[in-house]
C-alpha cells in the first residue's frame, strides 16, 4: 500500500471513529432538528461531527481541501491549489437519526484530482465500520469484503433513496419501482445513500441506485463498491463520477439488466 494513502486512512479512520463515538453518544437523546429545506435535516450533531473532522483531517494534512455538507469547502492552512480533497459526510442519515433509527453513518472519501482513493464509513449504532484504498480492496470492521454473486434480477435484493428533490418532482425517482416490484426478491430503501452503497459493496445489497446526490453521499461509497469488485456507472451506463448526479451501482452481474429499466428515467438535478 502506497505509505501515503496508509497513513490518510489512518487518520480517516480515527477521526470517523472519534465522530462516530459522539454521534452515538447524542442518539436517542431528543436531540433537535432544524429544517434546512424540505426533507432536509441538520442537527447540532451534524455541525459537531462536521467541526470535528475538519479538524482532524486538516491538521493531519494542511495542504489539503476539506469538502462537508454543513459548511461547504475549506482550505487547509496550505492548500493553495492542492489537488488532494476530503469529500466528508458529518452524518448521512440525519432524518434516521432524528428519529432514533439506526441507519446513519459518517463518511469520508479522499479524493485526488476528482478520484476516490481512500475512503471511511463508520456506523455506530450498527457496529460496522467499512474502510477502502485504491488497489488495496474493501474491508468491513478489518475483514476483507466482496460484492454478490447473485447473477438475475429474480434473486436480488435492491436498493434505492429519495433525495430531498424528490419532494418537488417524485415521479423520477418511483419510475423504476413497478418493474423492480415484479422483477426482483425486493427493494429497500433505509435513508442513507452512502450506507446503501457500502451494503452492496459487502454483498448485502445487490444493487443500488439513486439520483440528485452530492460528492460527500457519493465519494467513498464508490470506492467501497469498485474496490469490492463492483460496477458503479451513472444511468446511462457511463463511469460514474463523484458528483451523485445519478449513481447504479451493482455486483457487475446484474448491471446491465438494471440499466435497461433505468436508462430512460429523467435525472432530476440536486437541491
Amino acid at each position: 500500500m502506497d505509505p501515503e494513502l496508509e497513513r490518510a486512512l489512518d487518520v480517516a479512520r480515527d477521526a470517523a471513529a472519534e465522530a462516530g463515538r459522539r454521534l452515538f453518544h447524542c442518539w436517542r437523546r431528543g436531540v433537535t432538528g432544524e429544517e434546512k429545506g424540505v426533507l432536509d435535516l441538520v442537527t447540532a450533531a451534524d455541525r459537531e461531527s462536521e467541526r470535528l473532522l475538519r479538524s482532524r483531517l486538516l491538521e493531519a494534512f494542511p495542504a489539503d481541501r476539506f469538502l462537508g455538507e454543513e459548511d461547504g469547502e475549506v482550505a487547509g492552512a496550505a492548500a493553495g491549489t492542492a489537488a488532494r480533497l476530503w469529500a466528508v459526510d458529518p452524518l448521512d442519515g440525519t432524518v434516521n437519526f432524528f428519529h432514533g433509527h439506526p441507519f446513519f453513518c459518517v463518511s469520508v472519501a479522499l479524493l485526488i484530482a476528482g478520484t476516490p482513493v481512500v475512503a471511511v464509513l463508520e456506523a455506530p449504532a450498527l457496529g460496522w465500520t467499512w474502510t477502502a484504498v485504491r488497489g488495496g480492496g474493501a474491508r468491513r470492521n478489518g475483514m476483507p469484503v466482496h460484492v454478490s454473486e447473485t447473477r438475475t434480477l429474480d434473486h436480488a435484493l435492491v436498493a434505492t433513496g429519495w433525495a430531498a428533490a424528490s419532494h418537488t418532482r417524485p415521479e423520477p425517482f418511483l419510475a423504476a419501482l413497478p418493474a423492480l416490484f415484479r422483477r426482483t426478491q425486493g427493494v429497500r430503501r433505509c435513508g442513507s445513500a452512502a450506507l446503501d452503497l457500502a451494503l452492496t459493496a459487502d454483498g448485502t445489497y445487490d444493487a443500488y441506485y439513486e439520483m440528485a446526490l452530492h460528492p460527500w453521499d457519493v465519494a467513498a461509497g464508490i470506492l467501497l463498491v469498485r474496490e469490492a469488485g463492483g460496477r458503479v456507472s451513472d444511468y446511462g451506463g457511463a463511469e460514474a463520477d463523484c458528483s451523485g448526479r445519478a449513481v447504479v451501482a451493482s455486483n457487475g452481474l446484474l448491471h446491465e439488466a438494471l440499466l435497461a429499466i433505468l436508462r430512460d428515467t429523467p435525472v432530476v438535478p440536486a437541491v
